[in-house]
């Protein structure tokens, strides 16, 4: 069984004009799909190696830029009717993503996930792992989860 953790370091927040010209861009782009995603900034993800219960499971954080890719490409994700995958390059974390008081555990960080969107599954929610590769398998309900942190 896998749990996921998620959290994002601190972003830069959208005010004034800028928040205008990003939904002047996103309007734009309104017949992007998946596909045409490209992403951008940092995206870790990992399990300690032998780790408490506390600390189980597989742990996620971005940069700024990555979680405002990552969140970009879970809209064009809602919006798709149809099923979609998408493979994320994985930045390995440091010390400053690691950081957890009193816990000096070693980081087995992924590679690389793989995102896939099962449309027509609502629910659908499952994390597998081969190696240093993972998979997850999302479905609409379960993305508008993770969107909302």
């Amino acid at each position: 069984m896998f749990h996921v953790r998620v959290w994002q370091q601190p972003a830069h927040h959208c005010f004034g004009s800028g928040c205008a010209a990003e939904l002047g861009r996103w309007a734009m782009n309104r017949t992007m799909t998946p596909n045409d995603w490209k992403q951008s900034g940092h995206l870790y993800l990992w399990r300690y190696n032998d780790p408490s219960k506390k600390f189980s499971g597989w742990h996620m954080t971005t940069d700024g830029e990555g979680a405002r890719s990552l969140v970009s490409l879970v809209d064009l994700f809602l919006h798709s009717d149809t099923d979609a995958k998408r493979t994320l390059r994985l930045t390995a974390p440091t010390q400053t993503e690691l950081r957890v008081p009193n816990f000096k555990k070693k980081a087995d960080p992924a590679e690389r996930l793989v995102l896939e969107f099962v449309a027509k599954e609502e629910s659908s929610w499952s994390l597998s792992a081969e190696g240093k590769s993972c998979t997850l398998r999302i479905g609409h309900s379960h993305l508008l989860s993770l969107r909302a942190g």
